[in-house]
């Protein structure tokens, strides 16, 4: 054997070959890494704008005393409130608060989100065509729902909010 200092061809292919093989592996997790990171920015941006879409929705009518509504179809509502009651802190009574005009509140949902005709933000999302309006009366209770589905270019979230009237 002679004893000579340096590489071989054979043995700098070899380095050459598994450091390709390191770096092929390593580009392609870094690809999955950056998709994954992609998919859970846009399920956080999904849920925020839908939880803030339906805290819009919930706001409008909350403080209402929705005494009655108009369902013209599974795309549009109106919400009526007639009257309230409001605790008089002064005479500790009571009172009956009687609107005129009544309050009232437009929802509409078609290729945005409308209340009170006014568009609501849907930030990089579309709203799909499958969102709708449900109107289910059991009982002596009507039970209106909103179904929200924000659409990206990829996929869709579903989001609802239930109102239940008496």
């Amino acid at each position: 054997m002679r004893n000579h200092k340096g590489v071989s061809l054979i043995e700098m292919l070899g380095a050459i070959a598994i450091l390709s093989i390191v770096i092929s592996l390593s580009a392609v997790i870094i690809s999955y890494v950056n998709k994954a990171q992609e998919v859970i920015v846009e399920k956080s941006q999904a849920n925020t704008t839908g939880i803030i879409l339906i805290h819009e929705l919930e706001e409008s009518f909350e403080d209402m005393n929705i005494t009655d509504y108009q369902y013209v179809d599974s795309s549009f509502i109106y919400l009526y409130s007639e009257y309230s009651y409001e605790f008089d802190e002064t005479s500790n009574e009571i009172i009956l608060i009687t609107y005129d005009p009544m309050l009232s509140v437009s929802i509409e949902i078609d290729d945005e989100l409308l209340l009170n005709g006014i568009v609501l933000d849907t930030s990089i999302f579309t709203i799909d065509p499958k969102s709708y309006i449900d109107l289910e009366i059991i009982d002596s209770k009507t039970i209106i729902t909103f179904y929200i589905f924000l659409a990206s270019l990829t996929n869709t979230y579903q989001f609802q909010s239930t109102l239940t009237l008496d």
